[in-house]
């Protein structure tokens, strides 16, 4: 989500406020035929208050009534969120107090309080709090509020509390704001008026189909009495040295009960752009998308229908305490022989049509799948469904949750994204880990593997620069075997004719050139640059991703056929000089060659050109500065141009090869004219004829076309007869789409060139 939190509605006292609906409630109203309500424009006296989208000018007139029967109890719920909060007022450079928050929802209903006529100013020493209090006829009064404790929120609490002394009567109260599941546990018995539970929840299900994030409100008065001997307890939980956390929570407990219940909070959080986009193409990459979330189960589904991870064709299963289809314990957790039926049940149903499946899981269901160790079946269900969602979950249970799929199925690969410090835990998990830059700060950024702006670049990261960089590791992992076995299985069939004596068939010195300068850097340019696709062809083709998935590039049978092909082109590399110099190889004094100048450099040139051929047969990207004036001369269009100039097509190994003959002239130089020493006078002395009598160049040229035609047969047998790539059908479809484009943008009559339909 953008985590631009906005207040849009709320529930005070069993009264719904706030008009209109979200991006999320358009969806669900369009997807059941509902009308869609009008908004009225917003008053022009309401302010401008960060954070704050409400419109009910019905509130409004409220709010400036003190009369009115409700205004008291609008005032006593906007005071709380005042009050119970861990906001921190800063002033910027124009003297405007802004609100700087652990989580901007928080951050949200004190701006909301604010925006209502209770402003929080500062704090005080000795835990007071001064909020301006703005009556209905523009007055504003400070109100110091004694502050005696405050509960904090955490994922397992759900929940904060604030405990205060009220000005004047003195009486201490407890505010209480948390999740719905929660807060309905410690509400009282019986509430004022009595259907006020029910009102109040039939406006939480309409705020759940909006997609609103909601809170419940509580508060109750504590007699002085039970709050020493409380405090006492608190302060002897606070100052425990073992279990000091859980202690802290089972102290809080026996004070925050017996609420009477005061309204519910509506928060949007509006969804990233790109994201239904991305989600979509996921699935048509065949990648299982899961949702784990700590929004309750309605409003997990309807945000799942609005950004595409669920869709109106799909057969949704339920697997919910919530449903009250299976019974529970005293836990509100469903018991081992419910969970198994349910389970079998959703099986069946999974099994059934060939429509996709969805599953839906609340957090009572996968307590009790933990809990009964029920992972392996809940996993055979997920197998069979395109999209799983897990509603009310808690950071622990995020990665619970992965830590279950990796190990219930170890060829899976998972990767978690998130952008808040409650999805640490879930990132860390996961195989790869995706933070997103939020106004939750940078945890999930700072324990994750990739860092991105917006959960849509996630589809470049996998489609495009995932894609390519799974095939150029798997290609230079082929292709390093490979120019080895073709330089190294020469010199083992040259121990054939030696008896196995270790006499080399290259000289140290191009022997140890052949991996440092000769097939070094075109290999290097090739694993950071290739493609055999361009972005927009990958994107547009989300099936792409397949290759992956299906291990197009690299499984034991590919790597084995590498090695063999290495073979095949080193034996033919070494016999096609063997058979030269069997029948003599002379030069232009009528001397024979020596077996370093005439098998050995013989054999290293082929290698070289086989290798560097071989990798010029698997380069997909080629791309010249010469495009930088016909693209129009932008700067970083020729940069792109230069860098895909040295680094891909065959230029590298074009470069690669005349290194190999500079070396090689160099060397039969510093051999004629004794320079460099004596060392480079012995190593030179073999090759000077080679490199000067140029007759023998058509000797060797004779040789490396009889190599290249054999060795490269097996490449091309392939490429025509074989099984054709994935990226090969994109190409072909792209250059149709585009030879289509360029003949309707002509003006050509296509169907006068399809001509009638027998001719089709």
């Amino acid at each position: 989500s953008h985590q631009f939190m906005d207040f849009r509605k709320c529930s005070i006292n069993g009264n719904s406020y706030g008009l209109g609906t979200t991006a999320i409630g358009l969806s669900f109203l369009k997807r059941n035929n509902k009308p869609i309500p009008a908004v009225p424009p917003k008053p022009a006296d309401e302010p401008d208050t960060p954070n704050v989208n409400f419109i009910d000018p019905a509130f409004s007139k409220i709010m400036k009534d003190p009369s009115h029967p409700e205004y008291k109890f609008c005032c006593e719920f906007f005071l709380s969120l005042a009050l119970n909060h861990d906001v921190l007022p800063e002033e910027n450079k124009t003297g405007e107090v802004i609100y700087s928050a652990s989580s901007p929802d928080e951050a949200a209903l004190v701006y909301a309080a604010k925006h209502f006529g209770f402003f929080f100013k500062r704090t005080e020493n000795g835990g007071k709090m001064v909020i301006g209090k703005k009556s209905p006829d523009g007055s504003e009064e400070d109100v110091t509020y004694e502050v005696l404790n405050f509960l904090e929120f955490n994922s397992d609490r759900k929940r904060s509390s604030v405990i205060l002394k009220e000005p004047g009567t003195g009486k201490i109260v407890l505010f209480c704001k948390g999740a719905d599941n929660v807060m309905k546990k410690r509400m009282a018995a019986r509430q004022r008026p009595d259907d006020l539970m029910k009102k109040t929840e039939a406006h939480l299900n309409q705020y759940v189909d909006d997609g609103l994030r909601t809170l419940l409100v509580g508060k109750t008065y504590v007699e002085n009495s039970f709050y020493e001997t409380w405090k006492k307890k608190f302060a002897a939980a606070e100052n425990s040295l073992q279990d000091r956390d859980a202690k802290r929570m089972e102290v809080m407990d026996l004070i925050e009960k017996d609420f009477q219940l005061m309204g519910v909070t509506a928060i949007e959080d509006k969804l990233q752009d790109g994201v239904g986009d991305a989600l979509t193409d996921f699935r048509g990459a065949n990648i299982k998308v899961w949702m784990l979330t700590g929004d309750k189960v309605d409003t997990a589904i309807n945000i799942g229908y609005s950004c595409s991870l669920l869709d109106t064709g799909m057969t949704l299963l339920r697997a919910c305490g919530e449903d009250n289809e299976m019974d529970l314990d005293h836990d509100k957790v469903p018991t081992e022989p419910a969970i198994m039926k349910k389970i079998d049940e959703l099986l069946a149903v999974a099994k059934e049509g060939d429509n996709e499946k969805a599953l839906v899981v609340d957090t009572a269901a996968l307590s009790a799948i933990m809990l009964y160790s029920k992972e392996m079946e809940l996993n055979e269900v997920c197998k069979l469904c395109k999209s799983v969602i897990c509603a009310r979950v808690t950071p622990r249970q995020k990665a619970s949750i992965v830590d279950m799929v990796r190990y219930a199925d170890p060829n899976v690969v998972t990767l978690s994204i998130g952008d808040g410090a409650n999805d640490v835990p879930m990132i860390q998990t996961a195989h790869l880990g995706v933070g997103i830059h939020g106004l939750e700060g940078r945890q999930a950024v700072n324990n994750s593997d990739y860092a991105i702006g917006q959960f849509r670049f996630l589809r470049k990261l996998l489609l495009v620069h995932g894609r390519w960089n799974y095939r150029r590791t798997c290609k230079v992992c082929l292709y390093m075997f490979y120019k080895n076995v073709c330089y190294v299985v020469p010199q083992f069939l040259f121990g054939l004719y030696c008896m196995m004596s270790g006499q080399p068939i290259y000289h140290d010195f191009i022997y140890q050139m052949y991996n440092t300068m000769y097939t070094a850097t075109p290999i290097v340019i090739y694993g950071i640059m290739d493609r055999d696709v361009d972005k927009n062809t990958a994107l547009k083709n989300p099936w792409l991703y397949f290759d992956g998935q299906a291990n197009t590039f690299m499984s034991r049978s590919i790597f084995f056929k590498w090695v063999a092909e290495g073979i095949v082109h080193a034996s033919v590399c070494f016999f096609v000089p063997v058979a030269l110099y069997q029948y003599g190889i002379f030069d232009g004094q009528g001397y024979n060659l020596d077996l370093f100048t005439g098998i050995g450099t013989f054999t290293n040139m082929l290698a070289v050109i086989v290798a560097s051929g071989r990798l010029y047969c698997e380069t997909g990207y080629f791309n010249y500065p010469h495009l930088y004036i016909a693209r129009g001369g932008c700067a970083s269009v020729f940069f792109e141009g230069m860098v895909s100039f040295t680094g891909s097509g065959c230029t590298w190994q074009l470069i690669s090869f005349g290194l190999w003959w500079a070396m090689l002239k160099m060397i039969s130089d510093f051999g004629t004219k004794g320079i460099m020493g004596t060392y480079f006078f012995e190593v030179g002395g073999t090759f000077p004829t080679l490199a000067h009598d140029y007759g023998l160049y058509m000797v060797m040229i004779w040789g490396m076309a009889f190599v290249v035609l054999w060795s490269f047969c097996l490449i091309l047998g392939q490429d025509l007869f074989g099984t054709q790539l994935r990226a090969n059908i994109a190409m072909r479809m792209k250059r149709e789409e585009e030879k289509l484009q360029k003949v309707e943008g002509g003006g050509v009559n296509v169907d006068g060139m399809l001509g009638d339909d027998n001719n089709i």
